[in-house]
């Protein structure tokens, strides 16, 4: 299978409306940490045993957030947020496209515009269904693909797939953590030309638990469980 693209106006304002959002953000690397007696540290530093790396923080404050939004907005009269979506993080964006629009184009690219303009480099990607997760894993792993971001768009970076599988149960003794877990989860940004995108279908954090078990045979740092 070979991808040919043709960029469209409407898919490249969807990505620099949704990095617009993030407007202030200072680009940071990934940041290194560890668990020292139960304790999160997260200033850059040198140490021996397992690391882990993560996004920085999101500096920006909420009002400079709804700032951002509301500016947004108002390009296309739409009627500003009066405040931003509870849950999980600094903001939670709920972004819709039509079917058979460019989805999967559009938030790939935008993953390559937050790396470069705010050094983000992991990225979680659940999609609703195998059939969709298939596609999407070949579409992230297409030379081609990678090509037309790389030649076309002008991003310096490569995106290492994580495809994240259910597990096979062992008749004796206990499972180990999915290895692209650990992937994902250890990969240094001192390979600065790299992003890290975990894939996995809804299921797996919906049903069973393959993210949530804590009988696992080693850790992720002092982890137990993904």
């Amino acid at each position: 299978m070979k991808f040919k693209f043709k960029i469209q106006q409407y898919q490249t304002d969807a990505v620099e409306n949704t990095v617009a959002v993030f407007t202030g953000q200072p680009s940071h690397r990934v940041a290194e940490y560890r668990i020292d007696r139960g304790k999160r540290t997260q200033q850059q530093i040198d140490f021996e045993g397992d690391t882990g790396f993560r996004n920085h923080r999101i500096e920006l404050d909420g009002r400079a957030l709804l700032k951002n939004i509301n500016a947004i907005q108002s390009l296309y009269d739409i009627t500003p947020s009066a405040s931003l979506a509870k849950g999980v993080g600094a903001v939670n964006l709920d972004i819709e496209m039509e079917t058979g629009t460019g989805k999967t184009y559009v938030y790939t690219r935008t993953m390559f515009e937050l790396h470069k303009r705010c050094g983000f480099n992991k990225f979680i990607v659940a999609v609703p269904t195998l059939p969709i997760k298939a596609g999407t894993a070949a579409f992230l792993d297409d030379a081609e693909v990678m090509r037309h971001f790389t030649n076309v768009c002008g991003y310096n970076a490569q995106i290492e797939l994580c495809l994240l599988e259910p597990q096979k149960q062992k008749k004796k003794g206990r499972l180990n953590i999915p290895s692209v877990v650990g992937h994902f989860f250890y990969g240094s940004h001192h390979e600065r030309n790299k992003i890290y995108v975990l894939l996995l279908n809804t299921q797996l954090l919906t049903n069973g638990k393959l993210l949530t078990r804590e009988d696992y045979d080693q850790m992720l740092g002092e982890f137990h469980r993904p």
